[in-house]
């Protein structure tokens, strides 16, 4: 794509965009525009090199859960101000990664004000809120990459939220059964459209193989400031050891995260062993997730499983630690 074609695409999609904030998020309750007495005492974040670090240029590796259910209930599968209160207090996190639905985003005119709600009641605990494009609509489920609604979508987001440090974006969940040029030109548009209206955005840019594997970024990383790479571990995975080579290198050179990895009970070596890799590179992530498969709580949402155990105390003891 030529560089004045860029630049035209750029131009209508903000046009479009404000277009639709007007329409769409105008006439709705307003997110919280302002930070409430420093928003949990939330830094801004930004990156150098391959961390990630505040205003006071120390380092942040953040920890925390998935709360899923925003992505196929218009309610979050009853999620609480009370849930995310002990999600943060008790499981001590300090990023709840929220997935959502696109469609939903942009056409029902209760889910964007729920969203709203939901930032609110996370970075008033003093944890950031990590939105995360999982599904296109209740059909498509997650697309293999986000379509070019999704550009602006995320541009009317990224201007909705310009004044909170507790928001972090997380473009798309899993690009999957797509080549890496194909990947590489969405998110760019997808970066481009954010930073325009939201400059000091951090941003989170996943891998293929359903997020997993990061080599193509290693080879050729996205040259805007704030990116954060995001893999997702499974131990289903093909080659679920190999994480130096998947995302482990990367992590070397750029800011590497983890924004999804689980399992079952025949999992907890892998885990713990994962857990332990992860600390060795100082890396932050959210483990999935709190209510969906595979589950961190039994069906009290309290409760850990035994994978949710290996969370649970890992959260608690960094958070003891620091």
């Amino acid at each position: 794509m030529h560089h004045s074609d860029s630049k035209l695409i750029r131009s209508v999609l903000f046009i479009i965009s404000i277009t639709l904030f007007i329409l769409l998020g105008g006439c709705q309750k307003k997110s919280p525009a302002e930070p409430k007495s420093g928003e949990g005492g939330l830094s801004w974040l930004h990156t150098e090199g391959n961390r990630i670090l505040n205003e006071s240029d120390e380092d942040v590796v953040l920890r925390g859960v998935n709360r899923s259910g925003l992505e196929y209930d218009l309610s979050g599968n009853g999620m609480s101000q009370t849930e995310i209160i002990y999600i943060c207090q008790n499981w001590r996190a300090q990023i709840v990664r929220i997935p959502f639905n696109q469609d939903w985003i942009m056409r029902n005119a209760t889910y964007l004000p729920y969203l709203d709600q939901v930032i609110e009641w996370v970075t008033n605990e003093g944890a950031y809120a990590l939105l995360d494009l999982q599904w296109e609509n209740t059909d498509v489920g997650i697309p293999n990459i986000p379509n070019l609604e999704a550009v602006y979508m995320w541009q009317m987001l990224a201007a909705r939220y310009s004044q909170l440090p507790g928001v972090l974006y997380d473009i798309h969940n899993e690009a999957h059964n797509t080549s890496w040029d194909a990947w590489r030109q969405r998110a760019s548009q997808i970066v481009e459209a954010i930073q325009e209206v939201h400059p000091d955005a951090l941003i989170f840019v996943c891998g293929l193989d359903w997020a997993y594997d990061l080599r193509g970024w290693e080879a050729e990383p996205l040259l805007y400031t704030n990116i954060v790479y995001s893999s997702h571990p499974y131990p289903f995975k093909g080659q679920p050891w190999a994480w130096h080579e998947y995302f482990g290198n990367l992590a070397e050179t750029h800011p590497v995260f983890l924004g999804e990895f689980g399992g079952e009970e025949a999992d907890l070596e892998w885990g713990r062993q994962l857990l332990e890799y992860f600390d060795e590179k100082g890396l932050g992530w959210t483990a999935w997730s709190w209510v969906d498969n595979p589950r961190l709580t039994e069906a009290d949402r309290r409760t850990p499983t035994a994978f949710g155990e290996l969370v649970y105390n890992a959260l608690v003891e960094h958070a003891t630690v620091n």
